[in-house]
């Protein structure tokens, strides 16, 4: 029998705390007494700090990491402000939205590729802000 979390471990401390405590108080009155305290007090504190060491590390464990802000080029933002208000097909890609959009705006073939071209800046947009690929 494997014991992953500890139950069995918390089952005999606690029996060896209950156990100990009405021995030393038992025996209170003598330094034998005394010691048989001093040594469950110690093995009570052990176990408290072990199981708050062990609840706060699974509490740690499930927080998901913080992101970085990104740069301004990590998120693109620069794309004409009347393309941000349109939203790409299910399944579509960067560069087929951004022919589609431009089409749409200027016609068929009618606009400049390029770098820095109305084209560019919405392909960039959308790959780095909205995901597509």
């Amino acid at each position: 029998m494997i014991d992953n979390y500890g139950y069995m471990a918390a089952a005999v401390a606690s029996g060896f705390i209950a156990y100990g405590t009405t021995a030393g108080l038992a025996n209170s009155w003598n330094p034998v007494g005394w010691v048989i305290l001093g040594v469950v007090g110690a093995v009570a504190a052990g176990v408290g700090i072990y199981y708050a060491v062990n609840a706060y590390q699974a509490k740690k464990a499930d927080k998901p990491k913080k992101q970085s802000k990104k740069t301004g080029k990590e998120k693109a933002s620069d794309a004409p402000s009347w393309a941000k208000n349109k939203k790409p097909k299910k399944g579509e890609k960067a560069d087929d939205f951004a022919k589609r959009i431009l089409n749409d705006k200027y016609g068929k073939g009618k606009w400049k590729n390029g770098p820095g071209s109305e084209f560019s800046q919405i392909k960039k947009w959308a790959q780095r802000s909205l995901g597509l690929k």
